[in-house]
């Protein structure tokens, strides 16, 4: 749908054949516009037995990225559960640029867009500044909003479990203000192989998956916030929440 192979990808795949090559869009927006196109074929066909009301999008690592993308930007998406996304998914840019220059060794915006193609051009003019970024990934999460959200992450330095742990929560706060917070789940287990997914997450993961995707989403259900990296959150913020519900 949209290569990734390098940073030298970018403009190749289905998604560019049809918009032109120069278009500026990164390959993880490509590849939402090919589930959201998927979507539109399951809606206007019957017989295949699949709900389009009950969909979820899940992926680890640079799928993990591309999951988050996905849940954010196609509002028929009723669960997202990026696992292991780190930088470019669950972790704030600034956070990780903080982290960074603290000494781990943690994937930043400036190392993503010279391994690959996931995000647009536009995008690299911010990578040495992240802190003049008009947005970050917290409000990529508020995007996902009313709907189900489940974040897995891990405690490998790469994938900054301060970044994530911090930025997710933020993005908790906007769950919450809006008087949905059982329906953002942040989960970050760590003492395992990257896309591993412990059993200890089983149940809180299964929670979200019977409540969206087979209730429907009907009733109530619990906030999860757990996590073994440990955030400062009054750190990288100063705004008061204010109750929108």
């Amino acid at each position: 749908m949209a290569a990734q192979q390098n940073s030298a990808s970018h403009g190749q795949g289905k998604f560019f054949d049809l918009y032109g090559s120069s278009m500026s869009t990164g390959a993880t927006t490509g590849w939402a516009w090919g589930v959201s196109r998927l979507i539109d074929a399951l809606e206007s066909t019957a017989g295949h037995n699949i709900d389009p009301k009950r969909l979820g999008v899940s992926g680890c690592s640079r799928n993990g990225k591309g999951a988050f993308i996905v849940g954010a930007l196609d509002q028929r998406i009723a669960l997202t559960i990026p696992q292991e996304s780190g930088s470019g998914g669950a972790a704030c840019w600034r956070i990780s640029d903080n982290e960074k220059a603290a000494g781990k060794n943690i994937q930043t915006a400036g190392e993503v867009i010279s391994e690959n193609a996931w995000f647009g051009t536009p995008f690299n003019t911010y990578t040495k500044a992240t802190s003049t970024l008009p947005l970050d990934h917290h409000m990529l999460a508020g995007l996902v909003y009313p709907r189900g959200l489940f974040v897995i992450e891990n405690d490998i330095d790469w994938l900054g479990p301060v970044s994530t742990t911090a930025c997710q929560e933020i993005g908790q706060l906007i769950y919450g203000a809006n008087g949905a917070a059982g329906n953002f789940g942040f989960s970050l287990v760590g003492g395992h192989s990257h896309c591993a997914f412990p059993t200890s997450q089983s149940t809180d993961l299964n929670a979200y998956i019977t409540h969206f995707l087979i209730n429907g989403g009907t009733g109530d259900i619990k906030q999860v916030q757990t996590s073994s990296a440990k955030a400062t959150l009054s750190t990288y913020y100063s705004w008061a929440i204010p109750s929108l519900a």
